[in-house]
């Protein structure tokens, strides 16, 4: 092979100079090319080259071609993380001198307070990036990403098909809150660790949003969003599974192209009056179905909201992660307000006595 040559990279790229040193290819994007002019000296060429791990160019990835939406929200301390997040991806661009990634906050792209659920706003960056992404990264706002690292993981892969890409996650065993899919194995189904970050390339975005749009979402609630995009995304069989990608990582590690940065505060007993506590805050309160066996006296009341048979089971934890009341002996159907003001809770709430119990209120 010459020490370089011109190479149509791909369609909307125009020519890129082609420069191989050993057994690594580097290429130069010149995009406003139309057509190959005499190849410069090397010398000539003031930005670094982008390192290619594959041989063919059909489907190299620059940063230009990535779009990354940082999953922000409104208030003012996650817009404000979410910010800083943005201004480092952008950094690490300059310093790379190949383009800026397109990086944008979930919470600007429109007035619809249900694009925190992301496949409502899949039809809008569908629209705005069709001619010029590639791939499509959906990360949280804690999420740090190596952008030289990631872009050598995404020129692994063909952006001309579709992928859905991320830390692969599965579930041990069969979960209400799963609606129980997969409930014979439920290793088979793999959705994304979202503070991994995931990827969707151009065309199974492009497809989904087409999807959207002729089929309407029923609903932008969700109660797992991870499962419930990558359940829409293998739509039965007809779409794509996730594939694993090793170097997403939600831990920190030398191979990794993303890294989860947050940092949970350590409430041990010590703190339980500092930081780590709310004012007035007692615990958390919520309700769980535990499945059962399908009664043989009064089954229908025993039918929760999931058309499945369980006891609704009322629990309440302190930042410790103690269990301080549990209440399990009401049938599926009851709401869980109905759990609340029929136990004892309440009167231990008005008594500050909560925080002594750590036995069942009935």
């Amino acid at each position: 092979m010459q020490p370089y040559q011109w190479r149509y990279i791909s369609k909307g790229h125009g020519y890129g100079f082609l420069h191989k040193i050993d057994e690594h290819a580097y290429v130069y994007f010149l995009p406003l090319l139309s057509s190959p002019p005499l190849p410069p000296p090397l010398s000539s060429l003031t930005h670094p080259p982008f390192p290619l791990l594959s041989s063919s160019l059909s489907s190299v990835t620059g940063p230009q071609q990535v779009v990354l939406v940082i999953q922000s929200q409104r208030n003012s301390y996650h817009s404000r993380q979410a910010s800083q997040r943005k201004e480092e991806i952008l950094l690490q661009a300059t310093q790379l001198g190949q383009g800026a990634p397109v990086v944008l906050l979930l919470h600007e792209l429109s007035q619809n307070d249900g694009d925190w659920s992301i496949l409502p706003a899949l039809p809008h960056l569908s629209v705005s990036f069709s001619q010029s992404a590639a791939w499509f990264m959906f990360v949280e706002e804690e999420t740090s990403i190596m952008l030289t690292s990631l872009l050598r993981v995404l020129n692994k892969y063909d952006a001309q098909k579709e992928w859905f890409l991320g830390k692969r996650l599965h579930d041990s065993k069969a979960s209400i809150i799963h609606h129980y899919a997969f409930s014979e194995d439920p290793t088979s189904f793999g959705y994304p660790d979202p503070a991994a970050g995931w990827v969707l390339s151009a065309p199974l975005l492009h497809r989904l949003a087409e999807r959207i749009q002729y089929s309407p979402l029923k609903s932008d609630f969700t109660i797992d969003l991870k499962h419930e995009i990558a359940l829409y995304i293998w739509d039965d069989g007809r779409g794509p599974v996730l594939t694993d990608v090793p170097e997403f990582c939600a831990g920190q590690e030398a191979h990794c192209a993303t890294a989860f940065t947050a940092s949970v505060p350590n409430c041990d007993q010590s703190q339980l009056h500092g930081n780590c506590r709310y004012a007035g805050v007692v615990g958390a309160i919520d309700g769980t179905h535990i499945k059962i066996i399908a009664p043989s006296k009064d089954e229908d009341v025993f039918v929760n909201r999931k058309k499945l048979h369980s006891i609704n089971t009322q629990i309440v934890f302190d930042a410790t992660f103690n269990i301080l009341d549990v209440v399990a002996k009401w049938p599926g159907s009851t709401h869980d307000s109905r759990i609340l003001m029929e136990s004892g809770l309440r009167q231990d709430v008005a008594l500050d006595t909560l925080s002594q119990s750590t036995t069942g209120s009935s």
